[in-house]
Formats: structure tokens, C-alpha cells, sequence
């Protein structure tokens, strides 16, 4: 083996590691064996985004929604082991299994993919795999070898293998190849770039202690070189000629026994990712972090691939557990009981101003120290509030306990307060301490070691009270009532909220003066107030944020409004609501009461019952819009088919999604709509639209993506699919039916002509006949309607309907007439000829009347005897055509059958004003008709209108 001098530079060693005994627990989302995924080998990403899963039987890809097997159909045999996948320089796919390889050519689209099997002979590691030029690298017989094809691996009879190391360079037991650089460790443990077939440059060896193999190498992005066995860490920064060797942290020997799973992976964001032996650990800047898996059951199983995507997320392969999503990377941090915490069920926080975060739990007191970032027990005991007092001692305490501490961390408690039942605390300017039990509120003197009951309740405290942040004075509920409290036991009652019988509020923030929050099981209030009365409260009910109990809120310094409940968090920015879940990775959806806590850098600390959340990147809680979806495929019947059909298909489509962002995947779900078939758009969690049937012609497919926690959208993604209209919907099909149609009907025409003719004859005057029938009978109907059957004038209805349109017809300065006549005498006519003679005598005034007016006049018999006749003249002509009209109803003598008689005619005339009622003219006239009828008879009386008295 010849060496290089090329690399001489001192050797820096680390034994001994105080600042690495800190952990945090991984937020997984798991998709194991129940989905399919029992245990995988190796993960790859596609440039589109899709994520390849090797497993011990099979290949699945997952396309942002859902994993999907890529079988027999694709070529690639299933129930066999999938060790390593590699996408090479000119895009193909090569999956490799043992001693053989399967190539597919990748276009962008995984389901065209289609494999082909090229035999490998002598593979020594089925886990280094790497693109190289035209084909890819791998381990033969302890040598990195070129396994290559030619253009295509289909058509070439076998493949080309180029060995890249020659036995005077020696045998390897690791390498790792990226842009032309190949780096391989040797078995003498020496770390070396290739530099010819025959040379390797070699960085210097290192402490005789890490006498171990190295098994993987890795190649960042900045040129840095990464080394790991399963005790031991290199770094090598290449270019500056430097190389920095360390014993790994919290290393055992599980790993030692699956060395030939050990990864390491450079990110993009500087820090390098690998296994310990319970999880994961990121290095960065000399630093490691190790990262539980969540469920302690699950610590055992060894993390087999590591995967950053593109989009920030994390994916993870288990050599038993399947497949896991990283929630919440970059997003927020989560600590449990793995990771330090004394108890898995949070209640409360407390930044030391320049000191650790306090934290309290279900049985101890814990805080997190600020460098090392440790979480270590300062005391046992149920740890319900921190607080700290002018003078700067912290207390602490729950139901059973109230604890002064010593100003720094670490030294244990100072003293110990025998008070019981202490509900709460809250810290006084005045370095006293309000004090909250079940039954009373107090002030404790530290300094004389004093209670002083400020006021008791019976049963009506509801709120553990807050103080005032501008006085020093405590807020809370007697039941449904706000009140304040002075030290001198002064009481404020400030006015009630709309509060069920048995609600209990739970938690309450003052963020001003003149506002507060509260929340009890079922609503969350916002009550302002001017410290005398409530001004305005605004309830908002459990219902409005689809989670089934509220629990906390803490408004910021953002004027954020953070409510905790039993079904995670929900946010408030002043605009709109978002919520942040254990899908975003939330340690658990059960936030505790009062358990959300603003940190001095403006972060939030969340408690749960599973441990504490930390939400460190702030932007992400409202801006998470999810990535715009993608159309995969477009199918018919299982077959991949163009948008642009060449023929008509009527077994229905499918059009299978996708989506690059992987990160945000668990929150989204999709929005689709087909012009022409959906009338709106419809909503899938799936990632395949099933249409049963499909109508032809040109019609345009829109997707976008939704996020169920922020509701933001994505830009939408659209393709225009054709479906030609089938065969016997062609313009030549109809064509020949109108042809077929036309000639038919010509003949069957030809052929009925003579009898259609004759019937329709026939059929037009029995038409013409029916129809002078029925507009004889439609005449005579209308007349009976709106005649008197015996005179033959207008009945009273019609002459009503007639006075309208004689109003507006009338020419300017006449005005419109009513003369009332009665038969004088007619009742004797009746008594003394009988009824036939009176109905001669009707008659022939009927007759008289058409006879002796205008066609203008409407003449009609008003009821009885009693006749009305409507006609318009100036008011001075007015009554002489009455007169005139009488005379000529009552001359000549009337020839009945009794013989001839005289028959007189009484009258009252009168004219309607303007806008005047009809009936009141009627009144006026019947007037003036008994006046003639007082007067003698025979003779017309007028009734000026009253306009005209005027």
C-alpha cells in the first residue's frame, strides 16, 4: 500500500464527555406493520419528492399520503430482502438485493417504472451502494468495483465490472463516493481518498485505543469527511488538513452486533445524524444530542436508515418497528422521563431570570439546565406552582407542601412551610406571597414567617385567582361573579359572566388592565372591564374549537391567545384560530391545566401528560401552508393512460396524487374538483380520486392541498383530460343515423301521405267545429258573469270594476257620475198585477236603458228594483242627463200584459271626488234617491260631492 504524507497534521483525542449527558425524545409518527411496513433496510428520495422503502420483503414508495408496494408489476420480485436503492447520474434506479441488482430507467414517474434483473457476482456488502458516472459503485470481494451497463441495461448482454482499487492499494472494510471523490477506510483503520487505482492519500492513524473497524464513511456537502464504528466518531475537514477523532457518547454494545446497519448521515443544516443504541444522535459544532424514541418499549429496536428530505423532515427505518415520520423537526423539542424528567405528567414552569427553567411535575420539582440543556430533580413532591419573591428566593409547592429554595439550582430546598392545602401562589411587590387553599385566600410574610387570612369562601371559589400585573391586587371568580381583592380585604365585585351552574374556570390570564382570559371545561371567555363593571364578554364554547375540554390559556407577547385542552392546542393570532397537535409533535395532545408558560425569549412550554413540549420556532405555528399537490397518474382499469385519450373508455378513471411535502403530510388532506362533473369542490384524505364514470369531452382537474391544522392552502395544480365521445356518439355514427332517419321517414311519409291528408281533414274540421263550441260557450260564461240574467245590464260586480277606468278616461273638468233609480211603487205592481208584471216592467227598463244612453254609460241593475246608471259630464250638465235619462226610461207608457201602465222613477245623482271611495258615493247617491222618495216621488234629487259643497 503506498501512503501519502499529503495529510500530517496532529490528532486531537476526547475520552471524557460532560457536556454530552443530555437527551430529548424523538416525536414519531409511525407507519409499521399494520400499514405493511414491518421492517426496513434502507430509504431513498426521488428529485420528485417520493420517498423509496426498502424492506426485508419488498419495495414500497410513498408519495406524501400513502405507501404504495412496487411488486411483480414493476418487475421487481417481491418476499425478498430490498438491501439498498441508488438513483444513478443518468437517472436509473437500481434496487439491490442479494448477488443481484434490478434497474429500472426513471422518468419522473414512479409508475412507469420497470425493473430488470443484472446479475452481480461477489457482492461483500449489501449496504454500500453509490452512483457513479453511467452505472453505480459497490462493494466485490472487499474493493470498491463500477458496475455499469452501457446506454441500456435491457439491451446489454451483461454488465461491465470495473474495479477502482487494485490489491497494491490493499483491502478496505468501508467507502463512500460522492462527486468524484471515493474515500475508503482500510483494515488497518486509516481513513484515505483514492488517488489512482493503486494510490490512496491517508489521513494519520488514530489513537491506538479505537483499535475498531470503521464501518461507514460519509461526505458532506462542504468537502467535511464523517467516520463511524460502532464506539468511535472521525471528522476530517479535508480541505484545511485537519482530522478530529472521539469515543461516541453513550455508546453500549448493542450496536457492535449490527454494524452493518450503522449510518451517518451529513444534513444540510451542518449537523451530522446517527444511531446510538436507543434511538438517534445529531452532532453539531462538537456537540451530540441523543434522541429517545417515545415509547420505551420501542428503545430497543435499532434505528436501520436515517433519511433527511428535501423539506426538512425526518424519516426513519426500524429494523422491527417500520417506518417513522420525525414530527415537528425544526419545529419544537420534547423532553420525557428517558430524557431526565422525573414524572411523565406536567403542571407548570418558571423561568429564574438568568437561571434554569423550573419545572413541575406529578412528584418532584425539575429544571433544565441552560448550557448542557439537562433536566435534573431538585426535590420530590406534587409540584403545582414556582414562583419567586422580590428577594429572589423561588418557592414551590402543590396540595401538601410550600417550599422555599435557595436562589441557584441544585442545592436542594432551603426550608420547608408547614402549610397544607395550598392551591396556588402568586408573588407580592411588597415580598409577601398570596397564598390560595380551598378555602380561603391568605397573604405569608417570609421575612416574620406569618399567614394572614385575607378572606374565606364557603364552597365559591372557582379560579386559582391571579394578581393584577399593574396592582397588587388577586382576580378570580366567586362562582360566576368577577371579583378583586385588596390586602386589606377589601372586595371589588366587578360583574358576571355567563357561566353554567356546575363550570369550573380552570386557568385565567390578565395580558392588561382592562382584559382577562378564562377558561373553564366547556368555553373560553374574554371579559373587559374598567375595574368597576364588565363592559363586554365574548364566550366562546368547546364546540368552536372541535376538542372536547379547554384546560389552559396564556396570552403573549404577541397578543397570541394559546389555548390548552384535552385535544391538543389551539392558537390565536387576532385573525383566525390554528392548532397544533402531537401530529405537528406535540409530546401529547393532553395539555395540563395552567400548562402553557411563555419563556423569556418569546418560545412557549407546553405540559402534557407525557412530558413537556418546547416550541422553538415561533413562525411555524401560523405559517405551515402545505406544498402544492401533484397528479401522479391518470388510470383507466389499472392501465396508466395519456389525459389526452385516443379512444372512448367507459370502466371509469383514476387519478392518483401526491405531494413533495412530506413534512406537513399528517395535517393535509386534498381538495379536487372536475369541471363538468363536480359541482364543488370535494375533499380526500386519500391519495387516488375514483371517478365510476367519466362524460366525454374536454374537462379540466384541479387539486390543492389543505391544512387541517392552520387552514392555509396551496397553490392549485390543474391538467385538462379528453375523453372522446365513444363510437356510436361520433359525428360520422350520426351522420348515418340522420341519413338512415331521413330515408326512412321519406318512405314511411310516401306511404301514409294519401290517408294522413285525409284524415287530417277530417281532423281540422272536427278542430275548427269543437273549438267555435267552446269559445261560444267560454262567451256565454263571461257574459252570465258580469250581466243581471232578467235586464240584461251590468250585475253590481261588474259595474264596480268599471269605475276605475272610467276615473282614468275621463277628460279634464268632467267628472264621473252616479245616478241611483228605484221603480216607484213596485211592490204594489208586484201585490196587485203578480211577480211576472214586475219582472215586464225590469225588462223593459233593461231595454230603455241600453236604448236611451251612450256607448260610454254603464248602466246596471244594482239589486231589486234599484237601477245604476255611471256616466261622465261637467258638474252643471250632470243632472240634466239624468233627467233626461228618466224621462226617457218612464215615456211612453210601458205595454205590459195587464195592459198599459204609467211606471215612474225616482233618483238621487251625485258624483265621485277625487280619490274618493266608491262606496261613499254610492252612500250619497241612496241619500238623495230617499230624498225624491220623501219629496213625492217621480222627480231627481242631486248630492254635490264634498268638494264641491266646499
Amino acid at each position: 500500500m503506498s501512503l501519502s504524507g499529503r495529510f500530517l497534521l496532529p490528532v486531537l483525542l476526547v475520552v471524557s464527555f460532560s457536556v454530552h449527558g443530555f437527551s430529548k425524545t424523538l416525536s414519531l409518527s409511525f407507519h409499521n406493520g399494520t400499514r405493511g411496513i414491518p421492517a426496513v433496510e434502507c430509504q431513498l428520495q426521488l428529485p420528485d419528492g417520493t420517498v423509496l422503502v426498502g424492506m426485508d420483503d419488498g419495495l414500497l414508495f410513498y408519495n406524501g399520503v400513502q405507501f404504495r408496494s412496487i411488486g411483480e408489476a414493476f418487475g421487481l420480485s417481491e418476499s425478498s430482502p430490498i438491501n439498498n436503492i441508488v438513483l444513478t447520474n443518468d437517472n436509473h434506479l437500481v434496487v439491490l438485493k442479494r448477488n443481484a441488482a434490478y434497474v429500472s430507467y426513471y422518468d419522473g414517474n414512479i409508475n412507469d417504472l420497470k425493473f430488470h434483473r443484472i446479475d452481480v457476482d461477489g457482492i461483500s456488502s449489501l449496504y454500500l451502494l453509490f452512483p457513479w458516472d453511467h452505472g453505480f459503485l459497490t462493494m466485490l470481494s472487499n474493493v470498491p468495483a463500477l458496475i455499469s451497463w452501457g446506454k441500456d441495461p435491457v439491451a446489454a448482454a451483461k454488465v461491465d465490472v470495473v474495479p477502482l482499487l487494485t490489491e497494491k492499494a490493499g483491502r478496505i472494510s468501508t467507502f463512500a463516493a460522492v462527486q468524484g471523490d471515493i474515500w475508503v477506510a482500510t483494515q488497518q483503520h486509516r481513513l484515505c481518498r483514492r488517488r489512482t487505482a493503486d494510490t490512496l492519500d491517508c489521513l494519520p492513524p488514530p489513537p491506538a485505543e479505537m483499535n475498531e473497524a470503521w464501518s461507514r464513511i460519509a461526505i458532506g456537502r462542504n468537502g467535511r469527511v464523517y467516520a463511524r464504528s460502532p464506539h468511535f466518531f472521525a471528522e476530517s475537514d479535508a480541505p484545511a488538513q485537519s482530522v478530529f477523532y472521539e469515543k461516541i457518547p453513550f455508546g453500549e454494545d448493542r450496536l457492535a452486533d449490527n454494524a452493518a446497519y450503522l449510518v451517518l448521515v451529513p444534513t444540510a443544516d451542518g449537523r451530522v445524524l446517527t444511531q446510538w443504541d436507543h434511538g438517534i444522535m445529531a452532532r453539531r459544532q462538537g456537540r451530540w444530542v441523543r434522541y429517545y424514541q417515545p415509547n420505551p418499549m420501542l428503545s430497543d429496536d435499532i434505528v436501520s436508515s436515517i433519511l433527511p428530505a428535501r423539506d426538512g423532515s425526518l424519516w426513519l427505518g426500524f429494523l422491527s418497528s417500520g417506518e417513522a415520520q420525525v414530527l415537528g423537526e425544526d419545529f419544537m423539542e420534547n423532553w420525557s422521563t428517558q430524557d431526565g424528567l422525573s414524572n411523565p405528567t406536567v403542571w407548570t414552569f418558571y423561568r429564574q431570570p438568568s437561571g434554569p427553567l423550573w419545572i413541575g411535575t406529578d412528584n418532584s420539582l425539575d429544571f433544565l439546565e441552560n448550557q448542557s440543556e439537562r433536566i435534573v430533580r431538585q426535590s420530590a413532591g406534587y409540584t403545582r406552582y414556582i414562583l419567586q419573591d422580590p428577594s429572589g428566593n423561588l418557592w414551590s409547592g402543590g396540595s401538601d407542601r410550600f417550599v422555599r429554595l435557595r436562589k441557584k439550582a441544585g442545592r436542594g430546598a432551603e426550608s420547608q412551610i408547614p402549610l397544607a392545602d395550598i392551591y396556588t401562589a402568586e408573588p407580592s411587590p411588597d415580598g409577601s406571597i398570596w397564598l390560595v387553599s380551598w378555602s380561603s385566600i391568605l397573604t405569608y410574610d417570609p421575612h416574620e414567617n406569618k399567614t394572614k387570612i385575607v378572606e374565606n369562601f364557603d364552597n365559591e371559589l372557582n379560579l386559582v385567582p391571579k394578581r393584577d400585573p399593574t396592582q397588587d391586587t388577586l382576580w378570580f371568580f366567586k362562582k360566576d361573579m368577577l371579583v378583586c381583592l385588596h390586602p386589606d380585604g377589601k372586595e371589588d365585585r366587578i360583574g358576571r359572566i355567563a357561566l353554567s351552574s356546575d363550570a369550573i374556570i380552570l386557568d385565567m390570564f390578565m395580558n392588561d388592565e382592562r382584559s382577562l382570559w378564562a377558561v373553564s371545561e366547556d368555553a373560553l371567555y374574554h371579559v373587559v372591564h374598567d375595574r368597576t363593571g364588565i363592559e363586554k364578554t365574548v364566550m366562546l364554547p368547546v364546540s368552536y374549537f372541535d376538542t372536547r375540554h379547554l384546560q389552559a390559556v396564556w396570552v403573549d407577547r404577541r397578543h397570541w391567545v394559546w389555548l390548552g385542552s384535552s385535544q391538543g392546542l389551539r392558537v390565536y393570532d387576532g385573525h383566525r384560530w390554528v392548532s397544533v397537535t402531537d401530529r405537528d409533535g406535540l409530546s401529547s395532545n393532553d395539555i395540563s391545566q395552567r400548562g402553557i408558560y411563555e419563556d423569556a425569549d418569546g418560545t412557549m412550554w407546553i405540559a402534557t401528560s407525557r412530558g413537556l413540549s418546547h416550541i422553538v420556532d415561533m413562525t411555524k405555528v401560523f405559517d405551515r401552508a402545505p406544498g402544492r399537490p401533484s397528479i401522479r397518474r391518470v388510470s383507466s382499469d389499472g392501465q396508466t393512460v395519456s389525459p389526452h385519450m385516443p379512444s372512448y373508455r367507459n370502466t371509469g378513471m383514476d387519478i392518483d396524487l401526491g405531494t413533495s411535502d412530506l413534512r406537513n403530510g399528517p395535517t393535509n388532506v386534498f381538495l379536487y374538483k372536475f369541471d363538468g362533473v363536480d359541482a364543488q369542490w370535494r375533499l380526500t384524505t386519500s391519495d387516488r380520486v375514483h371517478y365510476a364514470y367519466f362524460p366525454p369531452g374536454r374537462h379540466v382537474f384541479h387539486v390543492k392541498a389543505r391544512s387541517l391544522a392552520t387552514g392555509q392552502t396551496s397553490p392549485e395544480t390543474s391538467v385538462e383530460i379528453v375523453m372522446p365521445p365513444p363510437w356510436w356518439q361520433s359525428g360520422v355514427a350520426i351522420l348515418t343515423y340522420c341519413g338512415i332517419g331521413g330515408l326512412a321517414g321519406y318512405a314511411f311519409y310516401m306511404l301514409r301521405t294519401r290517408g294522413l291528408l285525409r284524415r287530417q281533414k277530417l281532423l281540422s274540421d272536427l278542430v275548427a267545429k269543437q273549438t267555435e263550441i267552446l269559445r261560444k260557450q267560454t262567451e256565454d260564461l263571461h257574459y252570465q258573469a258580469t250581466h243581471d240574467t232578467l235586464t240584461g245590464l251590468l250585475n253590481r260586480r261588474s259595474l264596480q270594476e268599471r269605475v276605475a277606468e272610467m276615473r282614468r278616461c275621463k277628460v279634464p273638468g268632467q267628472e264621473l257620475f252616479v245616478a241611483l233609480f228605484d221603480v216607484d211603487f213596485f211592490k204594489r205592481i208586484n201585490d196587485v198585477h203578480g211577480h211576472h208584471v214586475g219582472d215586464e216592467v225590469l225588462m223593459e227598463l233593461g231595454r230603455r236603458f241600453r236604448d236611451g244612453t251612450v256607448p260610454d254609460d254603464c248602466a246596471g241593475r244594482y239589486g231589486g228594483e234599484e237601477f245604476i246608471l255611471l256616466y261622465t259630464a261637467m258638474p252643471p250638465e250632470g243632472l240634466n242627463y239624468a233627467a233626461r235619462i228618466r224621462e226617457a226610461l218612464t215615456d211612453p207608457l210601458f205595454a205590459l200584459s195587464c195592459g198599459e201602465r204609467r211606471v215612474t222613477l225616482s233618483a238621487g245623482v251625485t258624483w265621485l271626488a277625487a280619490d274618493e271611495e266608491w262606496s261613499e258615493a254610492i252612500r250619497r247617491a241612496d241619500a238623495a234617491l230617499y230624498e225624491a222618495k220623501a219629496q213625492g216621488r217621480d222627480r231627481i234629487v242631486r248630492v254635490d260631492a264634498p268638494a264641491m259643497r266646499s
